[in-house]
Protein backbone atom coordinates (compact mmCIF):
# COMPACT_ATOMS: atom_id res chain seq x y z
CA UNK A 1 0.00 0.00 0.00
CA UNK A 2 1.81 3.24 -1.06
CA UNK A 3 2.42 5.74 2.17
CA UNK A 4 1.42 9.20 1.80
CA UNK A 5 3.61 11.58 3.98
CA UNK A 6 1.32 15.01 5.38
CA UNK A 7 3.40 18.11 6.72
CA UNK A 8 1.70 18.70 10.06
CA UNK A 9 3.58 21.07 12.21
CA UNK A 10 6.38 23.77 11.10
CA UNK A 11 8.18 26.17 14.04
CA UNK A 12 7.41 29.73 13.73
CA UNK A 13 10.56 30.91 14.83
CA UNK A 14 13.63 32.55 13.55
CA UNK A 15 16.54 29.96 13.10
CA UNK A 16 20.05 29.99 11.67
CA UNK A 17 19.32 26.73 10.14
CA UNK A 18 15.52 27.17 8.88
CA UNK A 19 16.06 30.60 7.40
CA UNK A 20 12.76 31.56 8.65
CA UNK A 21 11.13 34.56 9.44
CA UNK A 22 7.82 33.75 10.52
CA UNK A 23 4.98 30.79 9.50
CA UNK A 24 1.38 30.86 7.84
CA UNK A 25 -1.02 28.05 10.08
CA UNK A 26 -3.19 27.55 7.94
CA UNK A 27 -3.46 24.62 5.37
CA UNK A 28 -2.59 25.48 2.07
CA UNK A 29 -4.27 23.02 -0.99
CA UNK A 30 -3.11 19.37 -1.43
CA UNK A 31 -1.72 18.64 -4.75
CA UNK A 32 -3.52 16.56 -7.20
CA UNK A 33 -2.52 12.90 -6.76
CA UNK A 34 -2.41 12.84 -3.26
CA UNK A 35 -3.90 11.98 -0.71
CA UNK A 36 -6.37 15.01 0.30
CA UNK A 37 -7.26 14.02 4.18
CA UNK A 38 -6.87 17.46 6.34
CA UNK A 39 -3.45 16.61 8.12
CA UNK A 40 -2.96 17.84 11.23
CA UNK A 41 -2.00 21.61 11.51
CA UNK A 42 -0.08 22.63 14.44
CA UNK A 43 -2.04 25.68 16.11
CA UNK A 44 1.32 27.09 17.62
CA UNK A 45 0.59 29.79 19.49
CA UNK A 46 2.69 30.88 22.71
CA UNK A 47 4.14 26.99 22.74
CA UNK A 48 5.54 26.97 19.07
CA UNK A 49 8.43 24.00 19.06
CA UNK A 50 11.68 24.98 17.79
CA UNK A 51 14.06 23.17 16.01
CA UNK A 52 15.06 20.21 16.78
CA UNK A 53 12.34 17.87 18.49
CA UNK A 54 13.82 14.41 19.37
CA UNK A 55 11.94 12.13 21.66
CA UNK A 56 8.22 11.87 20.30
CA UNK A 57 5.45 9.38 21.49
CA UNK A 58 1.13 8.85 21.23
CA UNK A 59 -0.36 8.79 24.52
CA UNK A 60 -3.42 6.52 25.28
CA UNK A 61 -5.59 9.34 23.90
CA UNK A 62 -4.19 9.54 20.76
CA UNK A 63 -2.23 12.78 21.30
CA UNK A 64 1.22 13.39 20.99
CA UNK A 65 3.84 14.04 23.28
CA UNK A 66 7.28 16.05 22.22
CA UNK A 67 10.43 16.46 24.06
CA UNK A 68 11.05 20.11 22.73
CA UNK A 69 14.94 20.67 23.42
CA UNK A 70 15.51 23.71 22.08
CA UNK A 71 12.83 25.64 24.53
CA UNK A 72 13.39 22.39 27.59
CA UNK A 73 9.86 21.67 27.54
CA UNK A 74 7.53 18.99 27.37
CA UNK A 75 4.68 19.40 25.12
CA UNK A 76 1.53 17.85 23.86
CA UNK A 77 -0.31 18.20 20.53
CA UNK A 78 -3.86 17.36 20.64
CA UNK A 79 -5.62 15.26 17.36
CA UNK A 80 -7.13 19.01 16.87
CA UNK A 81 -3.70 20.53 16.47
CA UNK A 82 -3.64 22.34 19.58
CA UNK A 83 -0.54 22.82 21.76
CA UNK A 84 -0.44 22.27 25.60
CA UNK A 85 2.42 23.10 27.70
CA UNK A 86 2.77 19.48 30.17
CA UNK A 87 6.16 20.86 31.75
CA UNK A 88 9.36 22.78 31.58
CA UNK A 89 10.11 26.74 32.50
CA UNK A 90 11.83 27.00 29.36
CA UNK A 91 15.01 28.07 31.01
CA UNK A 92 17.44 25.63 31.66
CA UNK A 93 17.63 24.04 35.01
CA UNK A 94 16.64 21.05 37.19
CA UNK A 95 14.29 22.04 39.34
CA UNK A 96 11.20 19.89 40.09
CA UNK A 97 7.67 21.45 39.88
CA UNK A 98 4.46 21.45 38.67
CA UNK A 99 4.34 22.52 35.09
CA UNK A 100 6.08 25.53 34.33
CA UNK A 101 7.79 25.68 37.52
CA UNK A 102 10.29 22.75 36.82
CA UNK A 103 12.95 22.98 34.16
CA UNK A 104 15.17 21.09 31.90
CA UNK A 105 18.36 20.75 29.75
CA UNK A 106 18.19 19.38 26.84
CA UNK A 107 15.51 16.65 27.19
CA UNK A 108 16.10 14.34 24.41
CA UNK A 109 13.45 11.63 24.61
CA UNK A 110 10.60 10.47 26.41
CA UNK A 111 7.63 7.93 26.55
CA UNK A 112 4.14 7.78 28.13
CA UNK A 113 3.03 4.84 29.92
CA UNK A 114 -1.15 3.59 30.04
CA UNK A 115 -1.45 6.26 33.08
CA UNK A 116 -0.41 9.04 31.08
CA UNK A 117 2.97 9.11 33.46
CA UNK A 118 5.54 10.81 31.13
CA UNK A 119 9.37 9.98 31.50
CA UNK A 120 12.20 11.79 30.35
CA UNK A 121 15.41 11.18 29.46
CA UNK A 122 17.09 14.96 30.66
CA UNK A 123 20.49 14.28 28.78
CA UNK A 124 22.12 17.75 29.82
CA UNK A 125 21.40 17.10 33.81
CA UNK A 126 22.29 13.49 33.34
CA UNK A 127 18.71 13.02 34.86
CA UNK A 128 15.52 10.80 34.67
CA UNK A 129 12.68 12.41 35.14
CA UNK A 130 9.54 11.69 35.85
CA UNK A 131 5.73 13.82 35.13
CA UNK A 132 2.59 12.78 36.71
CA UNK A 133 -0.70 12.69 35.54
CA UNK A 134 -0.66 16.26 36.55
CA UNK A 135 2.05 17.93 35.14
CA UNK A 136 4.46 17.23 38.60
CA UNK A 137 7.74 16.93 37.95
CA UNK A 138 9.87 15.02 39.92
CA UNK A 139 13.46 13.41 39.85
CA UNK A 140 13.05 9.45 39.51
CA UNK A 141 16.97 8.35 38.91
CA UNK A 142 20.55 10.20 38.74
CA UNK A 143 22.37 12.62 40.62
CA UNK A 144 23.22 15.26 38.73
CA UNK A 145 26.73 14.59 38.01
CA UNK A 146 28.59 12.28 34.89
CA UNK A 147 29.11 9.07 35.76
CA UNK A 148 27.91 5.52 35.66
CA UNK A 149 27.25 4.26 39.27
CA UNK A 150 24.32 2.30 39.76
CA UNK A 151 21.89 2.36 43.15
CA UNK A 152 18.65 4.17 43.79
CA UNK A 153 17.60 7.34 42.82
CA UNK A 154 20.28 9.91 43.62
CA UNK A 155 23.04 7.34 44.37
CA UNK A 156 22.83 6.78 40.89
CA UNK A 157 24.49 8.51 37.70
CA UNK A 158 24.40 9.24 34.37
CA UNK A 159 26.04 10.61 31.20
CA UNK A 160 24.12 12.52 28.70
CA UNK A 161 20.73 10.10 28.26
CA UNK A 162 19.32 10.01 25.16
CA UNK A 163 16.79 7.09 24.43
CA UNK A 164 13.94 5.86 27.13
CA UNK A 165 11.17 3.03 26.70
CA UNK A 166 9.07 1.48 29.67
CA UNK A 167 8.30 -2.23 29.51
CA UNK A 168 4.41 -3.38 30.92
CA UNK A 169 5.73 -4.42 34.30
CA UNK A 170 7.17 -0.39 34.71
CA UNK A 171 10.50 -0.93 34.20
CA UNK A 172 12.36 1.70 32.58
CA UNK A 173 15.17 1.20 30.20
CA UNK A 174 17.60 4.39 29.51
CA UNK A 175 20.34 4.62 26.68
CA UNK A 176 22.78 6.06 28.65
CA UNK A 177 24.62 7.29 25.68
CA UNK A 178 27.53 8.97 27.12
CA UNK A 179 28.47 5.76 28.71
CA UNK A 180 28.06 3.45 26.31
CA UNK A 181 25.30 1.13 28.25
CA UNK A 182 22.23 0.34 28.77
CA UNK A 183 20.88 0.74 32.41
CA UNK A 184 17.32 -0.84 33.94
CA UNK A 185 15.64 1.44 36.10
CA UNK A 186 12.32 -0.55 38.79
CA UNK A 187 9.47 0.76 39.58
CA UNK A 188 11.30 1.69 43.28
CA UNK A 189 14.12 3.65 41.70
CA UNK A 190 16.72 1.43 41.49
CA UNK A 191 19.33 1.49 38.59
CA UNK A 192 21.42 -1.52 37.42
CA UNK A 193 23.35 -1.69 34.27
CA UNK A 194 21.46 -4.30 31.79
CA UNK A 195 24.21 -4.19 29.06
CA UNK A 196 27.50 -2.63 27.97
CA UNK A 197 30.88 -1.35 29.44
CA UNK A 198 32.46 1.67 29.36
CA UNK A 199 34.09 0.69 26.07
CA UNK A 200 33.35 1.41 22.34
CA UNK A 201 32.28 -1.53 20.69
CA UNK A 202 30.03 -4.01 19.07
CA UNK A 203 30.62 -7.09 20.57
CA UNK A 204 27.41 -9.18 21.26
CA UNK A 205 26.69 -10.74 24.25
CA UNK A 206 25.70 -11.33 27.69
CA UNK A 207 25.49 -7.98 29.93
CA UNK A 208 29.38 -6.43 30.33
CA UNK A 209 30.23 -8.81 27.68
CA UNK A 210 28.47 -6.62 24.82
CA UNK A 211 29.40 -3.33 23.89
CA UNK A 212 27.78 -0.45 22.19
CA UNK A 213 28.82 3.16 20.35
CA UNK A 214 26.22 5.72 20.95
CA UNK A 215 23.51 4.11 21.88
CA UNK A 216 19.96 6.35 21.55
CA UNK A 217 16.69 5.01 20.75
CA UNK A 218 15.34 2.30 22.68
CA UNK A 219 11.65 0.40 22.13
CA UNK A 220 10.53 -2.72 24.24
CA UNK A 221 7.97 -5.30 22.56
CA UNK A 222 4.72 -7.26 24.48
CA UNK A 223 7.74 -10.19 24.87
CA UNK A 224 10.23 -8.02 26.73
CA UNK A 225 12.79 -7.60 24.23
CA UNK A 226 14.23 -4.18 24.41
CA UNK A 227 16.00 -2.98 21.05
CA UNK A 228 18.47 -0.82 20.92
CA UNK A 229 19.29 2.10 17.72
CA UNK A 230 23.03 1.71 18.53
CA UNK A 231 23.75 4.77 16.03
CA UNK A 232 27.47 4.88 15.88
CA UNK A 233 27.61 0.87 15.04
CA UNK A 234 24.70 2.18 12.52
CA UNK A 235 22.91 -1.54 13.77
CA UNK A 236 20.30 -2.52 15.55
CA UNK A 237 20.55 -4.22 18.54
CA UNK A 238 18.16 -6.74 20.69
CA UNK A 239 18.04 -7.22 23.82
CA UNK A 240 16.24 -10.50 25.37
CA UNK A 241 14.41 -10.87 28.70
CA UNK A 242 18.27 -13.18 29.84
CA UNK A 243 20.36 -10.25 28.98
CA UNK A 244 21.48 -11.60 25.62
CA UNK A 245 22.64 -8.74 22.86
CA UNK A 246 22.59 -9.68 20.05
CA UNK A 247 22.34 -7.76 16.25
CA UNK A 248 18.76 -7.62 14.93
CA UNK A 249 19.62 -5.77 11.44
CA UNK A 250 22.56 -3.77 9.87
CA UNK A 251 26.09 -4.76 8.34
CA UNK A 252 27.86 -1.57 10.29
CA UNK A 253 28.58 -0.17 7.52
CA UNK A 254 27.24 3.52 7.32
CA UNK A 255 24.67 3.17 4.07
CA UNK A 256 20.83 2.97 3.59
CA UNK A 257 20.14 -0.29 2.20
CA UNK A 258 17.27 -2.48 2.42
CA UNK A 259 18.12 -6.08 3.24
CA UNK A 260 16.74 -8.57 6.02
CA UNK A 261 19.12 -9.06 9.27
CA UNK A 262 22.86 -8.00 8.93
CA UNK A 263 22.20 -7.36 4.84
CA UNK A 264 20.62 -4.37 5.58
CA UNK A 265 22.66 -1.14 6.38
CA UNK A 266 21.89 2.09 8.45
CA UNK A 267 23.20 5.45 8.62
CA UNK A 268 23.25 6.54 12.27
CA UNK A 269 20.17 5.01 13.38
CA UNK A 270 18.59 7.53 16.12
CA UNK A 271 14.63 6.89 16.91
CA UNK A 272 13.45 3.65 17.04
CA UNK A 273 9.89 2.80 17.59
CA UNK A 274 7.38 -0.68 17.45
CA UNK A 275 4.11 -0.33 15.69
CA UNK A 276 1.39 -2.80 14.29
CA UNK A 277 2.12 -6.54 14.06
CA UNK A 278 5.56 -5.40 16.18
CA UNK A 279 7.05 -4.08 12.91
CA UNK A 280 9.85 -1.53 14.11
CA UNK A 281 10.42 1.70 12.76
CA UNK A 282 13.42 3.36 12.63
CA UNK A 283 14.85 6.80 11.48
CA UNK A 284 18.25 7.22 10.32
CA UNK A 285 19.85 10.71 11.07
CA UNK A 286 23.03 11.21 8.92
CA UNK A 287 21.12 8.92 6.17
CA UNK A 288 18.12 11.02 5.85
CA UNK A 289 16.29 7.93 6.13
CA UNK A 290 13.23 6.05 7.41
CA UNK A 291 12.70 2.31 7.59
CA UNK A 292 10.40 -0.79 8.23
CA UNK A 293 11.85 -3.48 10.04
CA UNK A 294 9.82 -6.71 10.50
CA UNK A 295 10.06 -9.18 13.12
CA UNK A 296 11.80 -11.15 10.91
CA UNK A 297 14.71 -8.83 10.56
CA UNK A 298 13.43 -7.55 6.95
CA UNK A 299 14.08 -3.85 6.67
CA UNK A 300 12.23 -1.67 3.93
CA UNK A 301 13.04 1.89 3.41
CA UNK A 302 10.36 4.47 3.65
CA UNK A 303 11.08 7.52 1.69
CA UNK A 304 9.81 9.70 -1.55
CA UNK A 305 6.26 10.23 -0.72
CA UNK A 306 4.08 13.29 -1.53
CA UNK A 307 2.67 16.25 0.24
CA UNK A 308 -0.69 15.70 1.29
CA UNK A 309 -1.11 19.26 3.52
CA UNK A 310 1.66 22.31 3.40
CA UNK A 311 2.07 25.67 4.51
CA UNK A 312 3.44 28.26 1.60
CA UNK A 313 6.25 30.13 2.02
CA UNK A 314 9.08 27.98 2.31
CA UNK A 315 12.15 26.71 1.37
CA UNK A 316 14.10 24.32 3.71
CA UNK A 317 16.41 22.10 2.42
CA UNK A 318 14.32 19.20 0.90
CA UNK A 319 11.32 21.12 1.60
CA UNK A 320 10.50 22.97 -1.33
CA UNK A 321 6.97 25.01 -1.86
CA UNK A 322 7.88 28.37 -1.59
CA UNK A 323 6.94 29.23 -5.48
CA UNK A 324 4.44 27.23 -6.29
CA UNK A 325 3.00 23.44 -5.82
CA UNK A 326 5.16 21.71 -3.04
CA UNK A 327 7.76 18.94 -4.45
CA UNK A 328 8.21 15.91 -3.28
CA UNK A 329 8.77 15.58 0.36
CA UNK A 330 12.45 14.54 1.18
CA UNK A 331 13.18 14.10 4.72
CA UNK A 332 16.68 15.81 5.96
CA UNK A 333 17.54 14.84 9.05
CA UNK A 334 14.80 12.85 10.66
CA UNK A 335 15.69 12.14 14.65
CA UNK A 336 12.04 11.73 16.02
CA UNK A 337 9.51 9.06 15.47
CA UNK A 338 6.12 7.58 17.24
CA UNK A 339 3.05 5.35 16.34
CA UNK A 340 -0.54 6.01 16.33
CA UNK A 341 -1.16 1.87 16.11
CA UNK A 342 -4.85 3.15 16.26
CA UNK A 343 -4.65 4.86 12.94
CA UNK A 344 -1.45 3.15 10.96
CA UNK A 345 0.19 6.21 10.93
CA UNK A 346 3.95 7.21 11.89
CA UNK A 347 4.89 10.93 12.86
CA UNK A 348 8.73 11.65 12.33
CA UNK A 349 10.51 14.77 13.45
CA UNK A 350 12.46 15.95 10.63
CA UNK A 351 15.08 19.07 12.36
CA UNK A 352 16.43 19.53 9.12
CA UNK A 353 13.25 20.61 7.66
CA UNK A 354 12.25 22.22 11.28
CA UNK A 355 8.64 19.96 10.55
CA UNK A 356 6.98 17.16 11.48
CA UNK A 357 5.97 14.83 9.42
CA UNK A 358 2.74 11.91 9.09
CA UNK A 359 2.82 8.98 6.81
CA UNK A 360 -0.46 6.88 6.53
CA UNK A 361 -1.26 3.76 5.28
CA UNK A 362 1.59 1.57 6.55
Amino acid sequence: MKSIFKLIFTTCAVGALAGLTGCAKKQGPAPSNTDTTPAIVYNAGNHAAQYPTTGMMIGANGNLYLADVATNTIKMITTAGDVTLIAGSGSVGSADGKGALASFNLPEALFIDASNTIYVADAANNLIRKIAPDGTVSTLAGSGDIGHADGKGTAASFNFPQGISVDKNGNVYVADTGNDLIRKITPDGTVSTLAGKIALGNTNGVGANATFNIPQGLAVDAAGNLYVADAGNNLVRKIDASGLVSTFAGSGNAASFNGTGIMASFNFPDAITIGTNGNLYVTETFGGHVSKITPEGKVTGISGFDIAAYTKGYDILGYNNKFGPPRPLSVVRPNGIAVNTASYTIYIADSGNNLIAQASGL
